[in-house]
């Protein structure tokens, strides 16, 4: 599990890269949707997926026995351990 987490920025920044070059940055025109249909200027897609990253880098920045704390979501933490254990 630590290490798909510490490998995910890997993936994100590999990822981020293809949307740019191949696909000309397509998901900035989230930000029209977002104006159009909630009448702001912000792209909560990229904003969302930034948040998490900055996130993921703390968890993973962790001693393995600390990370699994930091996950608190819909119960990942106790699935993870109870992975862990078998």
């Amino acid at each position: 599990m630590y290490e798909l987490l510490s490998k995910t920025n890997r993936f994100y920044e590999e990822t981020r890269k293809k949307l740019d070059e191949a696909l000309g940055g397509i998901y900035r025109k989230l930000e029209f949707h977002f104006k159009e249909t909630l009448g702001v200027s912000n792209n909560y897609y990229l904003e969302s997926i930034e948040k998490n990253m900055e996130y993921l880098k703390k968890i993973v920045s962790q001693d393995e026995a600390v990370y699994l704390t930091m996950l608190k979501r819909n119960g990942i933490k106790e699935k993870s351990q109870s992975i862990l254990q078998k």
